[in-house]
């Protein structure tokens, strides 16, 4: 027995590193939705490509004069939805006209009632994600971008610009 010790030792060794072996590697979502932000930013449309599984929705939003004429509100929303990677281009070309501030998201925990107006017609989307919200800066008003991020892979399923 004592010289087949080496061998019960190597196979025991393969067997529990094989459980590691092709296991997804995910980032905390703070972190993938840094790499996003910086892709974002760097028009890294390939990285891009890699982080987006399919389908993915993008809604942005613009804003308007209130009605009273002192301030502002949400205005018109458009929304795509992309099934296919021929379609990633029409949201490449949106977000290549984006930039998104800070080097964090912002640490609030945010969920799907903090954004009601924004994703009204579209929550079903937003309902499993994640929600990552970044400020992309102030005038007027606070623009911000909200990633929404699978929970399990940390992928990017969904995207709201304001």
């Amino acid at each position: 027995m004592r010289k087949h010790i080496h061998i019960l030792l190597v196979s025991l060794l393969a067997i529990m590193t094989s459980g590691c072996i092709n296991q997804p590697v995910t980032q905390s979502p703070e972190k993938q939705a840094v790499s996003l932000r910086n892709a974002v930013n760097t028009n890294n449309f390939d990285l891009l490509t890699h982080s987006i599984p399919l389908p993915i929705i993008l809604r942005k939003q613009e804003w308007k004069t209130a009605d009273d004429g002192y301030g502002y509100v949400l205005g018109l929303k458009n929304t795509l939805i992309v099934n296919n990677t021929e379609e990633l281009n029409e949201v490449f070309s949106i977000l290549k006209n984006v930039e998104i501030e800070g080097d964090s998201p912002i640490e609030q925990k945010f969920t799907l009632a903090d954004f009601t107006e924004e994703f009204s017609g579209i929550e079903h989307y937003w309902e499993p994600l994640e929600l990552v919200v970044f400020v992309r800066g102030q005038g007027d008003v606070e623009h911000i971008v909200v990633l929404g991020l699978d929970k399990r892979s940390s992928k990017l399923r969904a995207i709201y610009i304001n």
